[in-house]
């Protein structure tokens, strides 16, 4: 807090202009944290997106896998049998 900032706190009645000023900071920063928040709400959303696209992608794989291990499985079982 500035000097200026904190001898128009304490005197008994600020001026108009300081409240006006201190409105014109807050709506600022408002502003600022609205953006911040909604780059943050669409970072979410493509997170999201993405997870659900390799959680599809882990389960074809999983079912991939069961048939390559199926495939395997039987292969030994012919090398055996030979």
């Amino acid at each position: 807090m500035t000097k200026e900032a904190y001898e128009l706190l304490v005197k008994e009645t600020p001026p108009s202009t300081f409240w006006k000023e201190v409105a014109e900071e807050r709506r600022k920063a408002l502003e600022n944290v609205l953006q911040k928040n909604e780059k943050l709400h669409k970072a979410i959303e493509a997170k999201d997106e993405e997870i659900s696209k390799l959680q599809i992608e882990n389960e074809e794989l999983q079912g991939l896998a069961a048939g390559v291990q199926l495939a395997e499985n039987r292969l030994a079982g012919l090398s055996r049998g030979v």
